[in-house]
């Protein structure tokens, strides 16, 4: 498994759901993997905030879905 940075703002731990997704070696296509992970009650805006990232291959293409997910509420569902 790959090193996955959190990040602390006002004492709350994030990841990067693409990292996170990434480190621990999902097969699944990401959009189905989070689709299927906010399924268990998640709420954006509170556990996980959406933005645009840019691709990490280096290859121009149009920026994709990426999510900072608050680590805490989703450890309580990995438990």
């Amino acid at each position: 498994m790959d090193a996955i940075t959190i990040l602390v703002n006002n004492e709350k731990q994030t990841v990067s759901g693409r990292g996170l997704h990434e480190a621990l070696q999902i097969q699944t296509r990401y959009n189905d993997w989070f689709k299927r992970m906010c399924e268990y009650g998640f709420t954006e805006g509170t556990d996980y905030w959406t933005f645009l990232s840019n691709r990490s291959d280096g290859l121009a293409g149009k920026p994709r879905i990426n999510h900072q997910i608050l680590l805490l509420e989703w450890r309580r569902s990995c438990a």
